[in-house]
Parts: structure tokens; C-alpha cells; sequence
């Protein structure tokens, strides 16, 4: 997000700035979407990482049965694949402190897009996430976007 001198700054560094934090419109916006929880401004973006753990292979290998119990599953080699990747970024996020931002918008898994060049794909990883939040494994802060005021968070878990 521009400022008045044109210099991009990101959301933390604007939350830093007294000014931003006065303005009353942005104030109801913060707290509408964070609450009384600053941890959540400071969030890890999901990323890909790879992990040959055999005690996270049997992890998978049990929370995907009880996944399929709350969410169809019609690849369960592929459906393992964004277990995997969601268990290791919520324990990074637990290492770091923080939560881990993802979209939930299907637009951004395009192949041209971030997601989508990660091979993430929507209709496997979101799924996952909500399956796993109905099961009391993980809490997730839905994101939003004010187009008017060019301002958003993307989705925390």
C-alpha cells in the first residue's frame, strides 16, 4: 500500500504508524478483523515444504481417514499431499509464533498465480483446512477486502 511520499509499506509497518492507527476507519476495520488479537496483523504466508518424517507420514496417514469423514474425498494420494503441507506449515507457524495466511479466494490457485505455481490447488487445500477446523484441530480468522479502500488480510489459521 502506497503512502503519501509513494514508498510501498506493508500492513505491519503501517500498523507501526501512529496516523494509521488514529484513523478511525482503518481502526474499525483492524478490529472487525483481528479482534483483540495483534498476533494475528504479523502472519506467515503458506508455503511449500517437503518432509520424509516417517512420524509424519503415519500422522497424515491417520488424519486423512478422519478427513474423509467430514469432506469427500476423491484423491486420497493428493489429499494426503495438503495434509502434509498444512501440518508442516501450522508447525512452523507454532516454531515462529505466528499464524499462517493463506487465500481463500479460488481466483489466486490459478496456474498463473502464486497458489497455482506452487501447485497448490483450491478444491484440495481449502477443503482440508475446513475439514480440520470442524474437527477442533486448527481455528481459522476468515480474511476480507474492502475494494473501495484498496485494504485486506488474507485468511489466518
Amino acid at each position: 500500500m502506497p503512502n503519501q511520499k509513494g514508498i510501498n509499506m506493508n500492513f505491519s509497518t503501517l500498523l507501526s504508524k501512529s496516523l494509521f492507527l488514529s484513523n478511525p476507519v482503518f481502526k474499525k476495520i483492524i478490529s472487525s478483523v483481528i479482534g483483540s488479537t495483534p498476533w494475528l496483523v504479523k502472519a506467515l504466508p503458506l508455503e511449500v515444504y517437503r518432509s520424509k518424517s516417517k512420524r509424519l507420514r503415519g500422522l497424515v496417514n491417520e488424519l486423512s481417514e478422519e478427513i474423509s469423514q467430514y469432506r469427500k474425498v476423491s484423491t486420497p494420494d493428493r489429499t494426503k499431499e495438503a495434509l502434509k503441507t498444512v501440518l508442516i506449515n501450522l508447525w512452523v507457524g507454532v516454531y515462529f509464533q505466528k499464524p499462517i495466511r493463506y487465500s481463500r479466494d479460488k481466483s489466486a490457485y490459478a496456474s498463473a498465480k502464486r497458489y497455482g505455481k506452487l501447485f497448490f490447488k483450491y478444491d484440495r487445500l481449502i477443503p482440508v483446512i475446513d475439514a480440520m477446523e470442524e474437527m477442533g484441530l486448527l481455528y481459522q480468522k476468515k480474511g476480507l477486502f474492502i475494494f473501495d479502500k484498496e485494504f485486506g488480510f488474507q485468511t489466518r489459521m
